[in-house]
């Protein structure tokens, strides 16, 4: 009997650490391909943390890494850092303070994304992970791939690509929310030489502060999909935008309950709905150079479209503009040159003016084959045009305007407060 108490006390004894989990310290130099393990996490980054180049780092899912203070971790090889939907990788601060650690920082000896057909290959990647109270992703001439990620909690420059690359830069199926902070941007890409696609993301409840004027910018590639929902500046100040740059196309987006401008930089806008969005205009631009905004729809915004110059043959075409509010619904402040604002839809909007030319708008302007329906003109006027003397309406062009029911004294009107002469222009056929 005795001798049977002990074998079992012993089984016992021989079972305990196969199921209890480890904690690691880590700081310095990993000079040779190492693995993180779930079995020893949580791994505590107790001190600066590199990986030389030409060595992998890969952390397995379900692992736990926690940052002290103002602890970071430079990338000169490859990270493989892939969880699973079940299993997600964090990587987080001790002390769960927002911006308390980090960045992560990939440079320009690590070891790219790879594609084929679209799908990951090889390379560094960031894949069901969760990245919080830090400063999150640095790429200086280097492109990780970044999917399926969760990013919160975060302040500074969230996800930061900056320096010139050949290869693809990719962030899609992120869910990028409840950062704040000073100067926060969200998503920083200036890598001229790769292509961006930025994808299938949730943007939402991000809140910055301080000298923030953009939360979003990109210089080229794409970016779709994308469900972006109420963010906001601290300030409420109508001069900051969500978007400095939304890419070269930005579409397919689900914009809405903004606290802002959205857009603010020229780039081809389709097929996205803004919707419930104010403090701004949707669409706020210096110059819409050659690129074109259609086939989108915007509802229950406050103010639409503002854009000070066209240059090389802007358009705004085939949108719906419906149930909108504010000074103007779409104003214009500039010249341009083969421009036109043609086959939209504007229906019961409330504004001073439905479409307002300020008195520097002139040049090759076409504004034809619009429907304009119960729409509410507090100032008077479906479209109203400022005149100014040293500008030539030679080539204006208002005509074959579709205008049904509209709550206004004039369809057209146009402000010559000098009572200056020698303007031509056409205004017909406009019903």
């Amino acid at each position: 009997m005795k001798i049977r108490i002990n074998l079992i006390l012993s089984l016992l004894v021989i079972s305990i650490p196969s199921t209890s989990f480890g904690q690691t310290n880590v700081s310095g130099n990993i000079s040779s391909n190492t693995s993180w393990t779930l079995l020893n996490s949580p791994y505590n980054v107790t001190g600066n943390t590199l990986v030389e180049e030409n060595v992998i780092l890969n952390i397995e899912p379900g692992t736990v890494i926690n940052f002290e203070s103002n602890t970071s971790m430079s990338i000169f090889g490859t990270l493989v850092a892939q969880g699973n939907l079940d299993n997600k990788i964090t990587f987080t601060s001790s002390n769960a303070l927002v911006g308390d650690w980090g960045p992560i920082t990939f440079y320009n000896s690590s070891v790219d994304a790879s594609f084929e057909n679209g799908n990951f290959l090889s390379g560094s990647i960031l894949e069901h992970c969760i990245v919080e109270y830090g400063k999150g992703i640095t790429a200086s001439s280097s492109n990780p791939f970044i999917n399926h990620s969760t990013f919160r909690y975060n302040n500074y420059r969230v996800i930061n690509f900056t320096g010139s690359t050949d290869g693809i830069t990719k962030i899609t199926n992120c869910d990028i929310s409840n950062n704040s902070g000073q100067d926060l941007l969200l998503i920083y890409i200036e890598n001229s030489d790769s292509n961006t696609e930025i994808s299938y993301n949730n943007i939402s409840n991000n809140i910055a502060s301080g000298y923030s004027n953009y939360m979003i910018f990109s210089d080229n590639g794409s970016m779709y999909s994308n469900t972006i929902v109420s963010n906001s500046f601290s300030n409420n100040s109508s001069y900051y935008s969500l978007f400095s740059r939304p890419t070269d196309n930005f579409y397919n987006n689900t914009v809405k309950n903004n606290l802002c401008n959205v857009i603010s930089r020229s780039a081809n806008i389709y097929s996205n709905i803004f919707q419930n969005n104010e403090n701004g205009y949707i669409i706020k631009i210096d110059r819409l150079q050659g690129k074109n905004i259609y086939n989108n729809i915007f509802v229950n915004n406050n103010n639409v479209i503002e854009i000070e110059t066209f240059e090389n043959g802007g358009k705004i075409h085939n949108n719906i503009i419906s149930n909108n509010d504010g000074d103007n619904i779409l104003r214009i402040t500039g010249e341009g040159n083969e421009n036109k604002i043609r086959n939209n839809t504007f229906v019961k909007n409330t504004g001073n003016n439905i479409i307002y030319l300020a008195n520097q708008v002139y040049g090759d302007m076409d504004i034809i084959e619009n429907t304009f329906s119960q729409n509410i003109s507090i100032s008077g006027a479906v479209i109203k045009q400022a005149l100014y003397s040293n500008n030539n309406y030679t080539d204006f062009n208002i005509s074959n305007n579709n205008i049904i029911n509209e709550n206004a004294d004039y369809y057209y009107w146009y402000e010559n407060p000098y009572n200056e002469t020698g303007f031509t222009f056409n205004v017909e056929n406009n019903y």
